[in-house]
């Protein structure tokens, strides 16, 4: 009996280590668990990694953003630039027609100094009786190049020479008549007093 009696003591230690290896069990299995969650884990933390590298290249995207907004703003200041040289070269243009204006300037300068000597040449030949024929001549070399410039075909005796002949036959005579005055003028004036000759 006694020996039975141990049977069971015995018995009952075996029941207490399968109730332990089953909490031996049920830990290795709570193991496991924990081995998925540290591998987890270390996913987690790539994730992490990740993200650190997401963040600079989003901060890298707010740089080239930032270049390219640059970057339109330097296209507008070579618009800018492109008109500025349109508008250098319209100022040269300017520049060019000012330049011509002065030139243009001395040309009427020196017409109305062309007008004046043709005027004293005009009141020399009334005042010392010059024909009219003779001043003229001074001007020879003008009539021959506008007579080059005359239409081919014209004949002698057209109405241009006509008006030249009567022109010319007008100044003969307004040359006598000034002569005529002159003389007159002179045997009025006082004998041996000299002529003013301001009063031309």
């Amino acid at each position: 009996m006694h020996h039975i009696e141990g049977l069971i003591h015995l018995m009952h230690h075996i029941e207490g280590l399968i109730h332990m290896m089953h909490h031996i069990e049920g830990l290795i299995y709570m193991m496991h668990h924990i081995e998925g969650l540290i591998h987890m884990m270390h996913h987690i933390e790539g994730l992490i990694h990740m993200m650190h590298h997401i963040e600079g290249l989003i901060n890298l995207m707010h740089h080239i953003e930032g270049l390219i907004h640059l970057m339109h703003h330097i296209e507008g200041l070579i618009h800018m630039m492109h008109h500025i040289e349109g508008l250098i070269q319209m100022m040269h243009h300017i520049e060019g027609l000012i330049h011509l204006m002065h030139h243009i300037e001395g040309l009427i300068h020196m017409m109305h100094h062309i007008e004046g000597l043709i005027h004293l040449v005009m009141v020399l030949g009334v005042r010392y009786g010059i024909h009219s024929d003779q001043t003229q001549s001074i001007f020879l070399p003008l009539k021959k190049a506008q007579a080059k410039d005359t239409k081919p075909g014209t004949k002698p005796g057209t109405r241009l020479e006509r008006r030249g002949g009567e022109r010319r036959r007008e100044e003969r005579s307004r040359a006598e008549r000034s002569r005529a005055a002159l003389e007159v003028s002179q045997t009025t004036s006082q004998p041996g007093q000299p002529e003013d000759p301001s009063s031309i």
